[in-house]
């Protein structure tokens, strides 16, 4: 089949330019249409963990320095935190933009007065970035033994590629299963769509033409909430109705798929027609010809006939005359 040569990044560009390549993707099995979709998932992870770890790693030389000053002794031990003397500590790094915040007794997630934040939760670590968020449980392994003397030491030493690399590990496959999962809720969302719109165009349509249909039309729609996500990382950006126009944006895609390939089924079903009535014309043609092949020959064997006769006639002794003399 053609459409198996087709690579990973071509499919991205006829995704996004070309409507009427979407006939060639659903043609597809359903699981070509998967691993297209888990790769733009493995790469859209993939960035967002890069930006979070760069940011971090900035963050470093800055926040150690009113670490070592500022904050309370603190222990994270048998998949729990301890603050010393306190139950909860909070401090804001105002040029960083950035807030930390400690409860040894909540578990749940909490408000912070900044879009940026790092919160150490009873049993979990959460790191925020505009509207992303990373959930980090201690009983993962990485985090278990940490204090404020092995964090000054790791943070002030080559130890601390070693913990950017481990948290970017642990970042990667927390981003990847989150992200698969809210996109594929997304891709769902716009199926049920296509099915209505399946049936407000009199189009037949399977469900899992739809779904195909809607992976490929989310292509363009997850690209630029990559983009958005990194911006707003690394440079604090945010739009307003972002939500909205990624929403939209996969609503049209969608749309225009369909009513591109109604287009192309009419069209198809036009010519088809165009084809029949240009055979039905060729078939009585045909007929037409035959039968007047049939009288040509009927009245050749007519002719053939009564030259025959007038032949015999010829022939034939004559009879004999009067004698008048």
């Amino acid at each position: 089949m053609e459409s198996a040569k087709i690579g990973f990044f071509s499919r991205v560009k006829k995704a996004i330019f070309k409507f009427d390549e979407y006939e060639k993707f659903i043609k597809e099995p359903l699981k070509k249409a998967f691993s297209y979709f888990f790769k733009l998932v493995i790469i859209f992870s993939l960035v967002i963990t890069i930006s979070l770890v760069y940011i971090l790693n900035n963050y470093t030389e800055k926040f150690l320095k009113v670490f070592k000053e500022e904050f309370p002794k603190f222990t994270i031990s048998n998949n729990e935190l301890d603050i010393e003397g306190k139950d909860e500590f909070t401090y804001y790094f105002e040029d960083l933009n950035f807030q930390v915040v400690m409860n040894k007794n909540e578990t749940a997630d909490i408000k912070t007065d900044y879009d940026n934040s790092l919160i150490l939760l009873k049993n979990k670590m959460i790191i925020k970035f505009g509207n992303l968020s990373q959930n980090i449980y201690y009983q993962d392994g990485e985090l278990n033994g940490i204090t404020n003397e092995n964090i000054s030491q790791i943070l002030g030493t080559q130890n601390k590629t070693i913990l950017l690399v481990t948290l970017a590990m642990t970042m990667f496959v927390t981003n990847f299963m989150t992200y698969t999962i809210i996109l594929l809720l997304d891709i769902f969302t716009l199926s049920i769509l296509g099915l209505i719109i399946n049936i407000l165009i009199k189009t037949a349509f399977k469900f899992a033409d739809l779904f195909k249909i809607s992976i490929y039309a989310m292509t363009l729609p997850i690209i630029l909430y990559l983009i958005y996500s990194v911006a707003n990382i690394l440079f604090g950006i945010t739009i307003k109705y972002f939500d909205l126009a990624y929403n939209a944006i996969s609503y049209i895609y969608l749309i225009t798929v369909l009513l591109s390939m109604k287009s192309d089924i009419i069209k198809n079903m036009q010519e088809l027609q165009a084809v029949l009535e240009e055979q039905k014309k060729v078939k009585e043609e045909l007929k037409q010809e035959k039968q007047e092949e049939k009288e040509r020959q009927k009245e050749k064997e007519e002719k053939d006939k009564k030259d025959g006769e007038d032949k015999d006639k010829a022939k034939s002794p004559q009879d004999p005359q009067p004698d008048n003399g």
